[in-house]
């Protein structure tokens, strides 16, 4: 899971810096380059809660299978 944050913070640092260096590096006119910022901003944010829901699934998947196998534990010890 560490790998994964890691990965997932390099590259929100890496959109970041891409943003930025397209901001300052494009030839286009402020309304056009806006249009085009915010519509980026807006791909990242939906793919962003896509994978925050992804991720709250398998984690909640994870946490459910924890959970019935100490259940199990705990009836199996109770016999």
């Amino acid at each position: 899971m560490g790998k994964l944050i890691r990965f997932l913070g390099g590259a929100a640092v890496g959109a970041a810096i891409g943003t930025a260096a397209a901001v300052f590096l494009a030839p286009q006119s402020g309304k056009e380059l806006q249009g085009r910022i915010m519509a980026r901003r807006e791909a990242a944010m939906a793919a962003a809660r896509t994978e925050a829901a992804s991720r709250e699934r398998a984690l909640r998947a994870e946490l459910g299978a924890r959970m019935d196998a100490l259940a199990i534990k705990r009836h199996a010890l109770k016999d």
